[in-house]
């Protein structure tokens, strides 16, 4: 394993768990121009999006200097650098509609914020209510305190729930055990910035097959594009609305100006209060 790997944080999501995030995201409608993948690694997610959205345009961004030759086969767009330093207006951020999806890494320096909760912050800055966010979360993340705002004010439209354990590392650890899936399981989550209903739906994905929920290959360096079988695809019913802005709509996903503004009053209270008892 390179260095990097271990000093990034780099965990590399099986092709086929990638790609059936993606038709998740396309069943509930969503219908990007530009597909932005942060923390790319050699492409295993950028590499599938062909076979969802063929009309998209790429960018892959990735911290990692090495992966760029496996990039350049996939992406339209690669940027080598650290996603929380690319600014919003970066060129190969530009273009209509937008999906920004990610596996974001976990844990944080001493002191600092986790690394999820950071990209979070970021994503949210950049992205506007024409865009979305599909990032491959553990199913433990929202327990996290950073991570409330994300799922009260800032709630997202569905997540979709990966039945197995995935594998996304392949070796041995510093302990001397094979690396194995993570018990606490991952989920897609998604957003849209700006559309924040009370209550998201979830949804369960289909069973995956074990090969397809690890990795032999290094996802992005096969020497073929991968394909996810047609009956291992989302089946949920189309829920077109998520690809319109007017009111009735916004209204149609939960989203109410007066009662959002009361909601939010009543968070704020039951904050202070916390800290008072603190």
């Amino acid at each position: 394993m390179s260095k990097e790997w271990d000093q990034h944080k780099a965990w590399f999501t099986p092709g086929d768990v990638g790609e059936q995030g993606l038709w998740a995201a396309q069943r509930v409608g969503v219908e990007p121009d530009r597909v932005i993948d942060l923390g790319a690694g050699a492409g295993g997610i950028v590499s599938r999006v062909a076979n969802v959205w063929p009309g998209a345009s790429t960018t892959a961004i990735e911290i990692r200097g090495e992966e760029e030759p496996h990039l350049r086969r996939w992406a339209d767009d690669v940027v080598i650098r650290d996603v929380r330093s690319v600014v919003s207006y970066h060129i190969a951020l530009s273009g209509g509609r937008r999906l920004f999806v990610a596996n974001p890494p976990y844990g944080a320096e001493r002191g600092e914020t986790d690394l999820t909760t950071q990209i979070l912050e970021w994503l949210f800055e950049v992205a506007t209510v024409r865009d979305w966010l599909l990032l491959l979360l553990r199913k433990s993340y929202e327990e996290a305190e950073a991570a409330w705002p994300f799922f009260t004010d800032r709630a997202p439209l569905f997540d979709f729930r990966i039945p197995a354990r995935a594998n996304f590392r392949r070796g041995v650890s510093a302990k001397g055990s094979a690396y194995a899936g993570d018990f606490l399981g991952h989920r897609w989550v998604l957003w849209r910035p700006g559309v924040h209903p009370w209550c998201w739906s979830s949804a369960p994905l289909p069973s995956l097959p074990p090969p397809s929920l690890s990795w032999a290959i290094r996802p992005g360096t096969e020497k073929e594009r991968g394909r996810l079988h047609p009956a291992l695809r989302p089946s949920f019913p189309r829920v077109p609305a998520v690809v319109t802005e007017s009111p009735e709509d916004l209204r149609g996903l939960g989203y109410d100006e007066e009662e959002h503004a009361a909601w939010c009053r009543r968070r704020d209270a039951w904050r202070k209060r916390r800290e008072v008892a603190r």
